[in-house]
């Protein structure tokens, strides 16, 4: 009787195992199916940016254009050439009135 009862908690426990190892093979099968997609997903990106690539080229449009524009504007630069506004402006403001009272002596007479 002892035998009879110590091999049917074996196959209960079997049974146990069985269903875990199944729960985790369905788990891992999952995860595989998540990560094909991933890697799907990162393919059909390189295969776009590669198909944008060549879209460019057909139609000799430069992807870069926008940051060599943004690259061409030099911030350092502003201020000297704000300087530079400045002293035109008020050389230019200096001229007018220099010139507006001469123009209207010569207008009197």
């Amino acid at each position: 009787m002892d035998t009879c009862t110590t091999l049917t908690r074996r196959v209960e426990n079997l049974e146990q195992d069985k269903i875990a190892q199944a729960l985790e093979i369905t788990k891992l099968k999952l995860r595989e199916v998540a990560v094909k997609k991933s890697v799907d997903v990162g393919e059909s990106v390189d295969v776009q940016g590669r198909q944008a690539e060549s879209q460019a080229q057909i139609y000799q449009i430069d992807l870069e254009h926008a940051n060599k524009v943004l690259s061409m504007q030099d911030d350092e630069g502003e201020p000297a050439e704000l300087q530079e506004v400045v002293e035109v402006v008020t050389t230019a403001k200096l001229i007018t009135e220099v010139v507006t009272p001469a123009s209207a002596t010569l207008t009197d007479a």
